[in-house]
């Protein structure tokens, strides 16, 4: 099967455009054609034409000058051991003599905002900021074309927001951009969105004229611009899909502030929110300082509870601690002042056999703990290390493979599986042997919409059933949507800890810590109602409507 048929476009010199579409959608196999790997280094059948600046693109290694390329995998750039030296390396190998390479290695850091970083070591810099060192080297060599593909994957808001400036920079500089993303606020900053499907081209245009309709964005397989979707459903004509233009509409069609309270309740959470009794105490934090052996500390004097069947979410910037916090509900870090109790004993009094029966943990990137040539073995090594055994062993790996929708799979490498179904793996991988709480770090990363909203869906059911679910994440739209409380971690402690919708209702405070509430709520907001996604909001506005409040 052909990943791209019959694709054919132009795009005019500096012109921003967004590459998107589902995943395997063929988005990276473009990228790919455009700065010649294909067909120059990866064999398959091609056919037709690739023209850069008037020229057949590739091979790579002769053509870096004209197309500058950052993988998705932006790490695997860096291979240098300063910021120096690694935007210089392109340069080194096109020849330039070294008074232009230091103008060229110190224009590029400029750039890209890293001026100052030129002696950093890049395996030590942030998401964000590695992300931009790759974006340098890339640039250094001032090429027309640059091919960005899922940029902003696995970073913060700021971070995102920090490539999205550099990106714009690249623009007024006449650079061509090729962005791939499925970041809506990415896709809707470009000039012209280019939709693939099924490997063909499904849309060249302006972005708003697909997000401005929700139908054709959930037909093509885009993320949800909610404020365009709660425009719709009522029934109030979408401008250009800005914030505030939405925002201007829905009241000049009488759906703003009325003069008395409209009454519409806050987000109701998972559970639903003010229960009698609160249920007992699964995970706590208290009063603790920690960090990983041998540096300095990440955390100060954190003070948490997660009570059992609670679906919490930690947000914050890269590096504010929070992945380090959940670690300790594992016994992956212990504390160095102060107390983590899981199920109400300290973590270090349950043994590590015990502490991993009642918490897993499931990594940022599943690939990092996916290892075993079957998805059985895969399934069946946590349970087998824990005692399990024949015929129970195999029940058990049979039930979770289909909890998660994988069952009929068993013998499949797992690594020939799509990075949604390897996450649904390492989940399933847990659940053999039934821990009471689970830990999911960023679990939306490099999924597309669809594929995002059947794990949260995924997680939401596990919830449901009981499970006590703490959610790391940079998906804002996640954690409105699923969790029932909202923690906020910045610079190693809680800032902010309270109910989803009074958490996103203080869109200065977040700002400050440079997060921001998801689209549906930042129009809640300016609204004044309480709501968090698109489905909440519409229907308090029906109803402020209705009532004339």
């Amino acid at each position: 099967m052909a990943a791209l048929t019959d694709i054919s476009f132009s795009l005019p010199a500096g012109t921003l455009c967004a590459v998107a579409g589902r995943n395997g959608a063929g988005k990276s196999t473009l990228a790919l054609c455009v700065n010649g790997t294909i067909p120059h280094l990866v064999r398959g059948v091609f056919s037709g034409e690739v023209l850069v600046a008037g020229r057949p693109a590739g091979p790579p290694r002769d053509r870096a000058h004209e197309v500058g390329v950052v993988f998705q995998d932006f790490e695997s750039h860096l291979v240098s051991s300063s910021g120096e030296l690694e935007v210089a390396f392109p340069l080194e190998h096109a020849g330039l003599d070294p008074r232009a390479q230091r103008d060229r290695v110190a224009a590029a850091l400029a750039l890209t905002g890293l001026t100052g970083f030129g002696d950093r070591v890049p395996a030590e810099l942030s998401g964000g900021e590695k992300q931009r060192l790759a974006i340098a080297a890339a640039a250094a060599l001032e090429p027309p074309v640059m091919v960005l593909d899922e940029p902003l994957t696995d970073l913060d808001p700021e971070g995102k927001q920090r490539v999205l400036d550099v990106v714009t920079r690249l623009k007024r500089l006449g650079h061509t951009i090729l962005l791939v993303e499925h970041d809506p606020a990415a896709l809707l900053a470009a000039d012209l969105l280019l939709v693939l499907d099924g490997g063909r081209l499904a849309h060249l245009g302006p972005p708003g004229a697909v997000f401005a309709d929700p139908a054709r964005t959930a037909a093509l397989g885009l993320p949800e611009w909610a404020p365009a979707r709660v425009a719709v459903a009522l029934g109030v004509a979408v401008p250009y899909p800005g914030l505030e233009a939405v925002a201007a509409s829905l009241r000049a069609a009488g759906f703003g502030p009325g003069t008395g309270q409209d009454g519409d309740a806050a987000h109701p959470g998972i559970h639903g929110e003010g229960t009698a009794r609160p249920a007992p105490p699964f995970l706590e934090f208290d009063g603790v300082t920690s960090g990983y052996p041998g540096a300095p500390a990440v955390l100060f004097d954190v003070s948490l509870t997660v009570r059992e069947g609670e679906c919490v979410a930690l947000l914050g910037q890269n590096g504010s601690g929070k992945t380090a916090l959940a670690k300790h509900a594992v016994g992956l870090i212990r504390p160095r002042q102060g107390t983590v109790r899981v199920a109400g004993r300290p973590a270090a009094a349950w043994g590590a056999a015990a502490l991993s029966r009642l918490a897993g943990y499931v990594f940022q990137n599943p690939d990092h703990q996916i290892f075993a040539e079957s998805v059985r073995e895969e399934v069946a090594f946590g349970a087998r290390n824990l005692g399990l055994a024949g015929a129970e062993l195999g029940e058990r790996v049979g039930a979770a493979l289909a909890a998660v929708g994988l069952a009929g799979r068993e013998e499949e490498d797992p690594f020939a599986l799509t990075r949604g179904e390897r996450e649904r793996l390492a989940v399933a991988s847990l659940l053999a042997y039934r821990p009471r709480g689970i830990v999911f770090d960023e679990p939306t990363t490099g999924l597309d919409a669809a594929e995002a909203r059947t794990m949260m869906d995924f997680i939401r059911g596990l919830n449901r059933d009981g499970m006590t679910v703490v959610l790391i994440t940079h998906a804002m739209w996640a954690a409105a949507e699923y969790a029932d409380r909202v923690a906020v971690v910045s610079r190693g402690r809680i800032v902010l800890d309270g109910p989803a919708s009074e958490v996103f209702a203080r869109e200065r405070d977040l700002a400050g810590l440079a997060l921001a509430p998801p689209p549906a709520a930042m129009l809640a907001n300016r609204l004044e109602v309480g709501a968090l996604f698109a489905d909440e909001l519409t229907g308090a506005l029906t109803r402020r409507r209705r009532t004339g409040a």
